[in-house]
């Protein structure tokens, strides 16, 4: 991906000196005292330009500055504006160090994420995706600072220099030479310093501001050009604001024409005096959900308050809960209810896991020839449950896959054989749950996943990549918290019983959102579930149970097969060494 990027003005010209930016290096401004607020004003304009570049809301800016200034103006009033959505600016080392380093750790994990759809590249994966990574834009001025407090730093910073551009991590660096001598560094970490700065020469773009201004590591016959016709470091009044509105304003559009809705809405408890509400759908744009907490929390309960609501709101016909229950407790009382197609609550049988998991990824492949053919017959693109439903004036029930005690189906490490397949359950289970997460919403198939921590779950990337709707009730643990939500948020560690942190933005800090979930006592839960059952009883037999019915039956004709094959062989084999004698 490239884009031409203004970097000033020619003069003789009276026309606007551009540069190719290609999404593939890092940048760096070398400056001093005299030319630093030039400089400042050069890399805000080109990371305006960047952001303006890519869709809305799939870009984030990080601005540290080692002294407060009235340069980035425009990027803080980004960051006011959006009340810090856009990103957000660290004023101490230590924040921002912090900040680099846990970053380093999702450069690590968006390369797993590559690996493991195929793809080499940020722009490779998000064409793939339903959800997508944002690019970052790390804007740096006071790099020596950042190294004084923390002389490590410098192999974090190198590494995403090298590796980040290809995964969307960017390092936007103003060094201003005349403030790192003020710091007067101990000779070694000055030499570390300037070697780092060395080193990381070849892999970014850059310029010289000193006279004359020198772009570097541009092609050669723009760096030509530039200094042929003496470009100056000279913008508009307006340009920078005219392109911070135009974000603003791009953003403010997607949000008022949204008319996307969320095809779940459950009541849970209240935040900031408000009713607050479980959502699944096009409107909170989170399809999946991973529900944790720890003894005591109030998750059983909350399990349980969830699937009452869905099958109180939600007719049979428009919801079908799958539900496997891995703890054996929390979802028999449903098993005679219209919602529910079927009900797993035999961890050991290692058999029926693998069909369940197979009818999950046939149902998939039959949707998506359902609306396939559709768009054939009626010559339009058509590929997924809502504009099916919509074209066609009729209903197919989503499913809710709930898989409660999460961690234990992982765990298993069984292998199985079904007909002339080998399985090993938790490798087969983690290849549909890779796919149910990347094609499942188009499908109308959504995955919610309980446990009491996902620390030691070995969790597929793709999934938790694509599972957006993280609930956390009281961790016992802080990477109980993090596991759950994200690297860097802890919250569900600090709060009460009964409380959780709900999050549709994938776990990330800003998307934390405290509520007080309704309590609910246990002479009402079954009161609730006795009505549901009266209300709404199971009078057929499901598909799940068809296709489970039909593919036993079929195992055991293949086995009976196999059994008459093996005697007739082995008679075969008695009646040739008879006639030897």
């Amino acid at each position: 991906m490239q884009k031409l990027i203004t970097i000033g003005h020619y003069q003789s010209l009276n026309a606007e000196a551009k540069v190719i930016f290609e999404f593939n290096k890092s940048l760096i401004a070398i400056t001093n005292k005299q030319f630093t607020n030039s400089s400042c004003e050069v890399l805000e304009n080109i990371v305006l330009q960047l952001l303006n570049a890519l869709a809305p809301k799939e870009g984030l800016i990080y601005l540290f500055e080692n002294n407060t200034s009235h340069n980035f103006s425009q990027l803080k009033y980004l960051f006011a504006s959006t009340e810090n959505q856009i990103g957000k600016q660290f004023y101490a080392p230590r924040e921002i160090n912090g900040f680099v380093k846990d970053i380093n750790v999702t450069l690590s994990q968006r390369y797993a994420l590559f690996a493991s759809a195929g793809v080499k590249d940020i722009e490779s994966y998000n064409q793939k995706q339903r959800i997508k990574l944002p690019y970052f834009f790390i804007v740096l001025s006071g790099l020596a600072t950042m190294v004084q407090q923390d002389n490590e730093l410098i192999h974090i910073l190198r590494n995403i220099t090298e590796q980040g551009s290809s995964a969307g991590i960017f390092l936007i660096i103003n060094h201003d030479i005349d403030s790192t001598k003020k710091l007067d560094l101990p000779p070694q970490y000055s030499k570390n310093f300037y070697n780092f700065l060395m080193d990381i020469s070849i892999n970014i773009q850059g310029f010289n501001f000193f006279e004359p201004l020198i772009p570097f590591n541009n092609p050669p016959q723009y760096q030509k050009f530039l200094k042929d016709f003496g470009y100056k470091v000279l913008f508009k009044a307006n340009f920078a604001t005219s392109i911070t509105q135009n974000i603003l304003k791009q953003r403010e559009a997607l949000d008022a024409n949204s008319t996307k809705q969320d095809f779940l809405k459950i009541k849970i408890g209240t935040a900031k005096a408000k009713d607050t509400f479980f959502t699944m759908g096009d409107a909170t744009f989170a399809f999946h959900t991973m529900i944790s907490g720890g003894t005591g929390s109030g998750k059983t309960t909350f399990t349980q308050n969830l699937v009452l609501g869905m099958c109180e709101k939600y007719s049979s016909e428009a919801l079908q809960l799958l539900l496997l229950d891995f703890g054996q407790v929390s979802f028999s009382p449903y098993k005679s209810v219209a919602h529910v197609p079927y009900l797993f609550n035999n961890p050991n049988n290692d058999e029926e896991i693998i069909l369940l998991f197979e009818f999950i990824h046939h149902e998939i492949h039959r949707r998506k020839e359902l609306f396939k053919q559709y768009g054939i017959e009626h010559e339009m693109i058509l590929d997924n449950i809502h504009s099916y439903m919509k074209h066609t004036k009729t209903t197919l029930p989503r499913f809710v896959i709930m898989i409660d005690e999460f961690a234990r189906l992982m765990k298993n490490k069984n292998y199985v054989t079904i007909g002339d397949k080998e399985y090993r359950v938790n490798s087969y289970v983690t290849t549909i749950l890779n796919e149910i997460s990347a094609e499942g919403r188009k499908a109308g198939m959504h995955l919610v996943m309980i446990t009491q921590s996902f620390y030691s779950v070995d969790m597929p990337d793709e999934v938790k990549a694509n599972t957006a709707m993280r609930v956390a009730l009281k961790a016992e643990m802080i990477q109980d918290s993090k596991a759950t939500l994200n690297q860097d948020n802890e919250s569900a560690y600090y709060i009460a019983p009964y409380q959780a942190v709900l999050n549709s933005k994938a776990g990330k800090v800003e998307g934390n959102l405290l509520v007080d979930l309704d309590f609910v006592s246990e002479d009402e839960l079954i009161q609730r579930q006795k009505v549901l059952r009266q209300k709404y009883p199971k009078n057929s037999k499901s598909d799940v149970e068809y296709y489970l019915q039909n593919a036993k039956a079929k195992k055991e004709k293949q086995e009976v097969r196999r059994n008459q094959n093996e005697s007739s062989s082995g008679k075969d084999n008695n009646q040739h060494w008879a006639s030897k004698f």
